[in-house]
């Protein structure tokens, strides 16, 4: 029995090796901190090795297989800003740095290339199956996370990391295997993404009580999650596909009313046990606890003096109005943390600006910013002529999952820097795949 099981996934891997990366890619992504190791000052985890194993498949394409790469405009703008970040390097205070993330940069929009290269329409249904399922892995170690803290289990056991745990909020934020809370929800709001959008069109992909159990948990566990960026963003998805496809008329306000009361149910269950699971708070609250601390993070925008996040925002317009040169060409690629560090990297690394406008205008000055806000413009229009020619449902689901993430995305990116985050880089792979792939393009 257990052989014909191993022969099925042989055969599988075997008939199509693709797909197998993709879907590989696809489920290792909220791995990126536990399972992982470092190698030369590199933390290696499961979808770096996938993601190099599929730029590896896609050159094998283009020199073995001689298949034919077009550069279109939308490819042009990204190659335009690789260069630009690779020109800047001297600009930099700390080359190493400047150097390393650089490197990963390139990376991420190579592997996003590679995608689009080797990527068919009909692998789509199992990259959902398998994000659907690292989904489940993610929310079930989050709630293990979550009681394992409350009932003081070491964090060498449950991985949650010291500031996340209960001695702050008097209830942890789980972070399942990611770096820290907000990346765990940037993962699950692309299967998030993917379940609205096929529930509020009643696609077939997968059963319907699949698609509301993935809107459920991705929901609970961003609540649970306590990121406001996260949260925030899942709303505005939410409301901005709803309204979409209810204008276009491919859904109905009565669909949507019940996507409004998943995620209605999944807060309820959140502050329940928030709630009823928690201990005496830090000062950090001001005195309030349960569930009322998490409604009031919740509610706070970030925009007090005090704050972390209004601090570092500040400080980096104050870099770039001590050099205006630096608004055109900037400071240099990972340049903040050494500027506000006076280049003396702590026990933490480097900080960053927690906001990507900011701090990609601040390191890569109006050059940047321009390259990468026409890239982003170019795939929408682009996308959404596809979306109006589009004859099979599958297209239509890609696009219009795609572009609810990019939505989530467009609101999360105000609260975290990292522009080498694979989940962002995985769906525009996709999105290229479909420009590249249309019929009757025009560059």
């Amino acid at each position: 029995m257990k052989g014909a099981k191993i022969n099925k996934i042989v055969k599988y891997i075997k008939s199509d090796i693709d797909r197998f990366l993709l879907v590989c890619l696809s489920f290792s992504l909220p791995f990126e901190r536990i399972p992982s190791f470092e190698l030369l000052g590199v933390s290696v985890r499961l979808s770096l090795i996938f993601s190099f194993l599929i730029i590896s498949r896609a050159l094998y394409q283009l020199l073995v297989k001689k298949t034919r790469l077009i550069l279109s405009s939308q490819d042009k703008l990204l190659l335009a800003f690789m260069i630009w970040i690779i020109l800047i390097i001297p600009v930099s205070i700390n080359l190493s740095r400047a150097l390393t993330v650089v490197l990963f940069t390139i990376f991420v929009i190579l592997t996003a290339f590679s995608i689009s290269i080797i990527f068919k329409k009909e692998y789509f249904k199992h990259i959902a199956i398998s994000l659907f399922a690292a989904t489940v892995f993610v929310v079930l170690f989050g709630a293990f996370q979550y009681l394992g803290d409350i009932f003081n289990l070491p964090g060498s056991i449950t991985g949650l990391r010291e500031r996340y745990s209960w001695a702050v909020f008097g209830f942890p934020r789980i972070q399942a295997f990611s770096l820290e809370p907000l990346y765990m929800a940037a993962f699950l709001l692309l299967p998030y993404s993917i379940a609205v959008v096929m529930f509020l069109t009643k696609d077939k992909i997968c059963k319907i009580s699949i698609q509301i159990l993935i809107i459920a948990l991705a929901s609970f566990a961003i609540f649970m999650s306590v990121s406001r960026g996260g949260i925030y963003a899942m709303l505005f998805a939410s409301l901005f596909i709803s309204f979409y496809l209810i204008a276009t008329k491919k859904s109905s306000s009565i669909l949507a009313l019940k996507l409004l009361g998943i995620i209605a149910c999944s807060f309820l269950v959140s502050l329940i046990i928030i709630n009823y699971f928690n201990k005496t708070p830090s000062a950090f609250t001001k005195g309030k606890k349960g569930g009322s601390a998490f409604v009031d993070q919740v509610k706070n925008t970030s925009i007090g003096e005090g704050d972390e996040r209004s601090q570092s925002r500040a400080l980096a317009i104050n870099i770039l109005n001590e050099n205006k040169s630096s608004y055109l060409v900037g400071i240099g690629p990972g340049q903040f943390g050494p500027y506000a560090q006076d280049n003396l990297v702590s026990d933490n690394g480097w900080t960053i600006v927690n906001n990507m406008p900011i701090e990609i205008l601040l390191e890569t000055g109006s050059v940047g910013v321009a390259l990468l806000i026409l890239f982003f413009i170019s795939i929408i229009l682009k996308t959404n002529k596809i979306l109006i020619n589009a004859k099979d449902k599958i297209t239509f689901l890609i696009v219009l999952s795609i572009w609810t993430y990019l939505a989530a995305q467009a609101i999360q990116v105000q609260t975290y820097s990292t522009l080498y985050i694979l989940y962002l880089w995985l769906p525009v792979g996709i999105i290229l795949a479909l420009l590249r792939n249309r019929p009757n393009k025009n560059g």
